[in-house]
């Protein structure tokens, strides 16, 4: 089935993004899409025009098992009903990620900016508040309601995205290298799949970073830098 829409934006945000990432996707992003997942998790990894624009769909999907713990599948929507449901009950999912599947914005799909670059992160939840947060940067102004009317928090470390809506945040990418781009759930991060990368290309910037001692084992490091030892003993020895 389809159908056109047609509406008008009266107020600026980013809840039209919200509203497209989690309403809109077919198969993947409705609330109910564990439906479709139990047959297929994960889903399409979408990309978008404005490399300087990425836009980050959060999705938690709960996937049936089996006694044994393994993923269940099905022959149609309709058979895995009862076993989904049930699964979506108890609201533990068995995924989180970002733009449909696992991997969708790392590797090869990594989100692509250039040092000095000013990027504009707009990150979307439809069931489940999320904390957001980038490895290696943060937040240079953050609008957490995704409410560009609103003045905008300042340097945060991470920020809160509540269930239903978008946030916005801006950073200047500093230094080239991979950025983690994560849920701080770290176990929703690194376990069930909420975990993105950035890939930053330039020349680095010494005055910003510069290592100053070559890797080495821990003890050479300390004894070369004559660091004082701490003792943890009640005695002192």
């Amino acid at each position: 089935m389809t159908y056109t829409r047609r509406f008008s934006i009266i107020n600026s945000g980013c809840g039209l993004c919200s509203y497209f990432e989690n309403c809109l996707q077919s198969d993947v992003d409705h609330p109910c899409a564990a439906r479709s997942a139990a047959r297929r998790p994960g889903g399409k990894a979408r990309t978008h025009g404005n490399p300087s624009v990425p836009v980050v769909g959060e999705n938690d999907f709960y996937v049936p098992r089996d006694k044994n713990g393994t993923f269940k599948s099905y022959d149609s929507h309709g058979d895995a009903f009862v076993d989904t449901m049930d699964a979506m009950r108890k609201l533990i999912p068995s995924h989180v990620v970002f733009n449909g599947r696992v991997g969708a914005l790392t590797g090869k799909n990594a989100m692509p900016a250039k040092v000095g670059e000013t990027v504009l992160i707009v990150h979307s939840q439809a069931d489940r508040d999320s904390r957001v947060h980038l490895i290696g940067g943060h937040g240079d102004y953050v609008w957490e309601t995704g409410k560009f009317s609103n003045r905008p928090e300042t340097d945060l470390e991470t920020w809160f995205v509540r269930g239903g809506s978008a946030s916005a945040a801006l950073y200047k990418f500093l230094q080239p290298g991979i950025y983690g781009y994560v849920n701080h759930n770290m176990i929703e991060a690194v376990e069930l799949g909420a975990t993105a990368h950035f890939k930053i290309e330039g020349t680095w910037n010494n005055d910003l970073m510069r290592q100053v001692m070559a890797p080495a084992p821990i003890a050479a490091q300390a004894k070369g830098l004559d660091l004082p030892r701490i003792s943890t003993g009640s005695t002192g020895k």
